[in-house]
């Protein structure tokens, strides 16, 4: 670790921790667009929010998701609430602790390469990871006190930077809780799930502690987790703002199946729930802490946040048998330690300027990774050979602007830009003999600058048309960046154009979007190989449909389909892990006199290719959750079920090369490799409120 970035960090959080010696009594404010519509002052843009009235949006595309819906929905694991995001696919290739496989917009973004997440800002996709590009792991949250999920889909919007290219979630954490609650679920495979939550206010000041532990012996063979969550967030006033601070932790263990070959499950040598490899698996461990002030002035809000992570992650593969090693197999460890400090500071201005609403914010970003990956290979959970270990140490600074103005017409014209420069040193530290891609040292600098457009056009008091353009980036792996051959950052460039409407006096909610991103030629590093590897340029585009209705008081209904192509740009040939269509479709029942509550969606994954120019395709697929309780002053009772007819169906596929008996097969056999998806899981809630 260079100590320049050290000195660049603290110079930094200096330079966050200043902010302006007056404040007024307003309170943050959104920009006022020509229509009249209620927005929570906590958002920075403007969203449109499920079964409420919904102001006016800057994409057709954006939405929010509200914590009710997420507490709604039936979930086995802390992810599941993620399939409420429109059009999102959300798989496993292992399951436990590991980060899932993410699908949008025709992009695979593997476990989180082209999707960004903010946890109350922070960002939480990790850079240069041992495992995946943009790894992303949210078994830290407790889905209970998430708030509200912002999304955002395009690379549209100003301050999101690096990996949000096909799209980004913003999340709120509850801050306070009207009432405390201790909770205990039972259900299908052992599965058993502990939760207490506890808020409180002492004089101006809010106070909220929670904990989660959850277990499972899961529904394969070696489907084995244990997992411990720790919360807490104290929110105090700071002269007119305010001051939070929350904390974060995390435990987790757990086996995994590993991916099937098909050919060994069809001639019954493997069953399917049965393990690839029982000795697969991994823990992780995760500390977090963030502080942040918001100071209103006049009608401007000055907000600074600093955070710190720390990581701990082992992850244990074996996806090939014995293909390269016909007497150990091939099984590697993928280990890394991390430590990542950063923050945000941004000064948003609102004005009326010759009679039009103007609103104008800046910020500036800044954070540092110091990681520590080693790849061995491994013999049923041993280490036997050391193939790298690295230092990297990665700084990016962020400098971004963006207006919003009323103009004439019935428009609202929105345009920003972004600028990130980031600093890359890598020292192999070891090249152990027979690693797969060799290690190199080396020190580099990139930057890349990211223009957006936004634009608004309200047709009627019901009826707006919109047209976004910009263009985001993913920063690279540092091991990719140092090599001679790096051709620089990679670039999405991408529009769209939408509507959305509203009917029967706002009961029914319509949009639809038709939209399309390119993607530039890019060297990544595969992290579970350890070489680097060229990726040509790409085209996507497609079509999204969104429809909320409100049938009565107490009862609503919800569709989200999608229609996407994909191909390389050139050969136009078909890109592996793109969907060609998706619809999830469901009800949701809440009657508040008598606290019943129920809610059944059903979600369909069409078939994608598993190569690139697909020779060989998915399998699709169609589940459907319920979930039905009852809710008291003091008492709550759930019961829920995921895979609720019991549909076999693949959570996640591939096609390569495996040998599973080197005995039996002397060369290599091309296959497709999967994960089943859970048979039908039902969960028993109940829960003490007080």
């Amino acid at each position: 670790m260079r100590p320049r970035h050290a000195w660049t960090t603290l110079g930094f959080a200096l330079l966050l921790a200043l902010r302006p010696a007056t404040a007024s009594a307003h309170p943050e404010a959104p920009l006022a667009l020509p229509v009249a519509a209620t927005v929570d002052a906590s958002t920075d843009y403007d969203i449109s929010v499920r079964g409420e009235r919904a102001p006016r949006t800057m994409a057709a595309s954006a939405t929010s998701i509200s914590g009710d819906d997420v507490r709604m929905r039936a979930r086995g694991t802390t992810y599941d609430f993620l399939r409420l995001v429109p059009n999102l696919v959300v798989g496993l290739h292992e399951g436990g602790g590991k980060a899932p496989q993410y699908m949008l917009r025709g992009v695979d973004a593997d476990h989180g390469a082209d999707l960004a997440v903010y946890v109350e800002g922070i960002p939480i996709n990790e850079v240069s990871h041992v495992h995946g590009l943009g790894y992303l792991d949210i078994h830290f949250l407790i889905p209970e006190l998430v708030q509200r999920i912002d999304v955002r889909k395009g690379a549209y919007a100003a301050e999101e930077g690096s990996f949000a290219t096909a799209g980004s979630l913003r999340m709120t954490l509850q801050k306070e809780r009207p009432q405390n609650e201790i909770g205990w679920s039972q259900g299908s495979f052992g599965t058993q799930r502990g939760l207490g939550i506890v808020s409180g206010r002492f004089g101006e000041t809010t106070a909220l502690a929670a904990f989660e532990v959850q277990g499972t012996d899961g529904f394969t063979v070696a489907g084995d987790s244990r997992r411990l969550n720790v919360q807490t967030r104290l929110t105090t006033p700071l002269g007119h703002g305010s001051l939070d601070l929350l904390a974060l932790a995390y435990a987790g263990s757990w086996h995994a199946p590993g991916l099937l070959p098909e050919r060994e499950v069809l001639a019954g040598r493997i069953d399917r729930l049965g393990a690839f490899n029982p000795t697969d698996g991994g823990v992780s461990q995760l500390a977090l802490i963030g502080l942040t002030a918001t100071v209103p002035q006049g009608d401007d809000v000055w907000r600074t946040q600093v955070y710190l992570q720390r990581r701990s992650l082992e992850l244990l593969h074996d996806f090939t048998g014995f293909m390269y090693d016909p007497i150990h197999g091939d099984q590697f460890a993928q280990d890394e330690q991390r430590t990542t400090v950063g923050g945000e500071s941004s000064y948003r201005a609102t004005r009326t300027l010759w009679g039009r609403a103007v609103q104008a914010k800046i910020g500036i970003q800044e954070r540092t990774d110091f990681i520590e990956p080693e790849l061995w290979h491994t013999t049923l959970g041993v280490k036997r050979a050391l193939w790298y270990r690295d230092t990297i140490a990665q700084t990016t600074a962020s400098a971004y602007g963006q207006g919003q103005v009323d103009l004439p017409a019935r428009l609202t014209l929105q345009a920003g830009a972004r600028y990130d420069a980031t600093v890359f040193d890598v020292q192999a530290l070891a090249d152990g003999n027979g690693s797969p891609g060799a290690q190199a040292s080396g020190h580099k600098q990139a930057g890349i600058a990211s223009p957006k457009l936004g634009l608004a056009f309200r047709v009627t008091d019901d009826i707006t048309v919109f047209l976004n353009a910009g263009s985001g980036f993913r920063t690279p792996d540092a091991r990719a960046a140092v090599t001679p051959g790096f051709s620089g950052i990679s670039r999405t460039t991408g529009a769209e154009v939408g509507a959305r409407s509203y009917w029967l006096q706002r009961r029914v909610q319509l949009a639809a979007t038709v939209w399309w991103m390119d993607s530039d030629h890019d060297v990544q590093f595969a992290a579970d190989t350890g070489a680097n590897v060229e990726v040509g340029p790409a085209r996507r585009m497609g079509g999204e449909l969104e429809l909320r209705t409100a049938l009565t008081t107490w009862l609503s209904a919800d569709l989200d389909a999608s229609y996407t192509f994909a191909h390389t740009r050139g050969t136009g040939r078909v890109l592996p892990r793109a969907p060609r269509f998706l619809l999830s479709a469901g009800a949701t029942a809440r009657h508040a006199a008598t606290g019943l509550f129920a809610d059944l969606h059903g979600r369909h994954v069409g078939s994608f290719a598993l190569d690139e120019g697909g020779a060989h395709m998915s399998q699709p697929y169609t589940v459907l959750d319920a979930v039905a309780g009852w809710q008291g002053r003091w008492l709550a009772l759930t019961l829920q079920a995921q895979n609720l007819l019991d549909a076999q169906w693949r959570d996640s596929e591939y096609f390569y090369a495996s040998v599973v008996d080197p005995k039996r097969e002397s060369q290599p056999a091309g296959d497709v490799h999967f994960r089943p998806g859970e048979p039908r899981m039902v969960l028993a809630v109940g829960r003490v409120l007080f």
